[in-house]
């Protein structure tokens, strides 16, 4: 889209310490269950703090690797060492300089990326005062 190429090496830590994350923060929730714990209580018995601690690790995990990928995205578009993709030919006008990406590209994706940000915080917001 950008056309920048994504470190594969830092592309493959983000992918697996993401999945390990996500299997450690929902995995020990089927046992949790089988174990008889009732969702979507503020408090749980002490029975149950061996897997909610594995599951709260987890989400950390998760939470790491997701700031992880948002450095990679802003080293990526704030110009890393990382060369770019090779040319694609373009459809409809083949004769046109390939200029690369633009600024107003990278201003939209970053518009877009705010404007879903405070969508997502207004829902939480509005869910939470509920």
């Amino acid at each position: 889209m950008l056309g920048l190429q994504y470190n594969e090496f830092l592309g493959t830590i983000h992918f697996w310490t993401f999945f390990i994350g996500v299997n450690l923060t929902f995995f020990p929730m089927h046992f949790l269950g089988l174990a008889g714990m009732p969702r979507r209580i503020p408090d749980y018995p002490d029975a149950f703090s061996g897997w909610n601690h594995v599951a709260s690790v987890g989400s950390f995990v998760s939470f790491l690797s997701a700031c992880f990928f948002f450095y990679i995205v802003v080293d990526l578009v704030g110009g890393g060492a990382f060369p770019p993709c090779p040319p694609v030919p373009r459809l409809l006008n083949q004769d046109a300089p390939d200029s690369g990406p633009s600024l107003c590209v990278l201003k939209g994706v970053c518009e877009c990326l705010i404007v879903s940000f405070c969508l997502l915080c207004s829902y939480l917001t509005l869910s939470a005062a509920c």
